[in-house]
């Protein structure tokens, strides 16, 4: 029986490929995000107005809200700016800034879609996101993630937490109509890793060199899930975000 080395929070065990009827990814192993490079672009973008430590810490408290779904888009960047008194022309102009930048900086990863297609025809896939809802749909969008490959997309902001938390995990494994066992997921994050480990899922890590197993590439998930003879292939439900 062919089987595929995963990491849980047991350690690392070696699973047997037929169980897997289900890979769900963290939307960061589909989209790079560089974090450091948006802060620092978002903190010139404000400089000229204000002290902008203040603002990026107005920012990061308010955007948990908005992955939560407590606030809408509009919401997030009122509750940003409602302790500054500035023009809405100016709000405006800022907010432009924000989203031309954020498009420049926020690229889909290699083989993301080759990864994916050749994925689909014999397991279930799912997208687990913290990102908020409106942003992901952009991005996806925009850089062509074809979203009808996927039979769940879930946000945080459907189960009103964040991930690591393992509500988020269970409710894409019941919304997938699988046990936790039968699916593997992967990130980029380690404690996104250890969340899902504690809610039963397997799971991978891309580009985490000190984890017990990761992958380098997304691409190889392809040639590690590469279906034996014996495989049932999957019912392929796509359910549309």
């Amino acid at each position: 029986m062919l089987v595929i080395l995963v990491k849980t929070n047991k350690g690392v065990v070696c699973l047997p490929l037929l169980m897997v009827k289900a890979i769900i990814f963290d939307s960061s192993v589909l989209i790079d995000i560089p974090k450091d490079k948006m802060r620092l672009a978002l903190s010139k973008i404000v400089s000229y107005y204000f002290e902008p430590d203040k603002f990026l810490s107005d920012y990061a408290k308010a955007f948990k809200s908005f992955q939560k779904g407590l606030f809408t888009e509009v919401d997030f960047f009122t509750e940003v700016f409602k302790d500054y008194d500035i023009p809405m022309r100016t709000v405006k102009k800022v907010i432009d800034t924000h989203n031309s930048e954020r498009d420049k900086l926020v690229k889909i990863r290699r083989n993301v879609m080759d990864t994916v297609k050749a994925l689909s025809p014999n397991y279930k896939l799912g997208i687990l996101s913290n990102m908020p809802r409106e942003w992901f749909l952009r991005d996806a969008k925009r850089l062509g993630i074809n979203l009808s490959f996927f039979n769940e997309v879930l946000f945080a902001s459907d189960f009103k937490c964040v991930k690591p938390d393992k509500k988020c995990f269970i409710g894409i494994c019941k919304a997938l109509k699988l046990k936790p066992a039968d699916c593997v997921f992967v990130t980029n994050h380690e404690i996104e890793a250890t969340g899902a480990g504690n809610a039963g899922l397997s799971f991978i890590t891309l580009g985490i060199p000190d984890s017990d197993f990761s992958i380098d590439s997304i691409a190889e998930l392809v040639t590690m899930f590469e279906p034996s003879n014996d495989n049932i292939k999957q019912l392929h439900e796509v359910n549309m975000p």
